[in-house]
C-alpha cells in the first residue's frame, strides 16, 4: 500500500482504540500515525526508510519481475516484508522509536512523553500497516521468527488496483468512527479525557 494509506489505516487504528478510555488521545492518534510507516524501514525508497541511513540491497527475483529490495543486515539480508513486516518487528521498533522519542524529547526540549502510549500507538499503527498489506499480493512474515511462511488475506491483488479503493474504504470507516466523536469534542474538547 502507498504512505497515505498506511496514515489513513494508522488513523482508523487509533478511533477504534479511542472508543475505550485513552488517557492521552492526542498522543495516541499521532503516535498510531507514525506507527502505521514505520514498519516499512526496510523499504529504502520509503518514507521512513528515505531517514534511516542504513546500506540498502537488492537482489534479482528473474526476468520481469522486480528486484527484491532490503537492508544489508548479517548473516543475512532484511528483505521488504519479511522480518520487519510481523508482529515481533512491528513491537522491536515501536518499542526502538518510543525509546528514541522519550530520549530526543528529554534531551532537546526537556519535556516529558507519556511513554507507554506512545509505544502501544505506534504498535496499533504498525499492525495496521501489516494488516493493509495482506491485502497485497506479495506475502508477509507475520509470524516471524515461528515461522518464515508468508500470509495475505484471501481477498488480495497488486497495490495499484487495490490501493485507492483501500484508502476510500478507510475514509467511510474514519467517518464513521469519529461522528460519534466530534459531538463529544464539541462539548468537552478533544483534551478532555
Amino acid at each position: 500500500m502507498k504512505a497515505y494509506t498506511h496514515v489513513l489505516g494508522g488513523v482508523s487504528a487509533a478511533l477504534i482504540v479511542m472508543r475505550l478510555p485513552v488517557p492521552h488521545p492526542v498522543t495516541w492518534m499521532a503516535a498510531s500515525v507514525v506507527g502505521s510507516l514505520l514498519p516499512d524501514w526496510d523499504l529504502p525508497q520509503s518514507v521512513v526508510g528515505r531517514l534511516i541511513p542504513w546500506p540498502a540491497v537488492s537482489a534479482s527475483r528473474g526476468r520481469g519481475r522486480p528486484p527484491r529490495l532490503g537492508r544489508a543486515f548479517w548473516p543475512h539480508p532484511i528483505w521488504h516484508r519479511h522480518q520487519a513486516h510481523s508482529v515481533l518487528g512491528v513491537a522491536v521498533v515501536s518499542i526502538l522509536a518510543s525509546l528514541l522519542l522519550a530520549m530526543v524529547a528529554t534531551i532537546l526540549l526537556h519535556a516529558r512523553i507519556a511513554w507507554p502510549w506512545v509505544t502501544w500507538g505506534l504498535f496499533c499503527g504498525g499492525l495496521s500497516h501489516l494488516a493493509l498489506d495482506g491485502f497485497n499480493d506479495e506475502r508477509q512474515w507475520w509470524l516471524w521468527p515461528l515461522t518464515k511462511h508468508g500470509f495475505r488475506w484471501p481477498l488480495h491483488a497488486g497495490v495499484r488496483y487495490i490501493d485507492h479503493l483501500t484508502a476510500g474504504l478507510l475514509l467511510f470507516a474514519i467517518f464513521i468512527l469519529a461522528a460519534p466523536m466530534a459531538h463529544q469534542w464539541e462539548i468537552h474538547g478533544p483534551w478532555s479525557r
